[in-house]
C-alpha cells in the first residue's frame, strides 16, 4: 500500500511536504511518484495545477475537496480561504492550527 502525501504550494512557490514537514522540491516530488506515493496538491489561490507539476501526474485538490477528503488539516497560512470555512464543513477533523485561525474548533479527547 502507498502512502499518500500532501503537498501544498506557497505564494514564495516553495512546495512543502506536510507529512514530512519540509519544503521539497519538484524532484523530491517524482521521486515519491516513482516509489507509488500519491500526492494531492492544495492551494487555495490557484485555480489549476502549475504546468511544471502536471508532468508529474500530481493532483490538485480545491479546499472543498480536501475537506470532504481529508481527516487531518495542518494549516500552516491564514489565508482567507481557510477563515471562511465553516465549522459545519471542518468539524470531522482533526487539526493543528499554527496561525490561531480555526481557534473555535471542539477539543478533541
Amino acid at each position: 500500500m502507498t502512502q499518500e502525501r500532501l503537498i501544498k504550494k506557497y505564494a514564495n512557490r516553495r512546495l512543502y511536504d506536510a507529512s514530512q514537514s519540509r519544503h521539497i522540491t519538484l524532484d523530491d516530488i517524482r521521486n515519491l511518484i516513482v516509489k507509488g506515493e500519491r500526492i494531492k496538491v492544495v492551494e487555495p489561490n490557484l485555480r489549476r495545477l502549475p504546468p511544471q507539476l502536471a508532468d508529474y501526474r500530481v493532483a490538485f485538490m480545491n479546499i472543498e475537496e480536501a475537506l470532504r477528503s481529508c481527516e487531518i488539516a495542518v494549516l500552516l497560512v491564514d489565508h482567507d480561504e481557510f477563515r471562511m470555512v465553516p465549522l459545519s464543513e471542518r468539524r470531522h477533523l482533526d487539526v493543528i492550527d499554527t496561525r490561531g485561525i480555526w481557534q473555535d474548533m471542539p477539543a478533541r479527547t
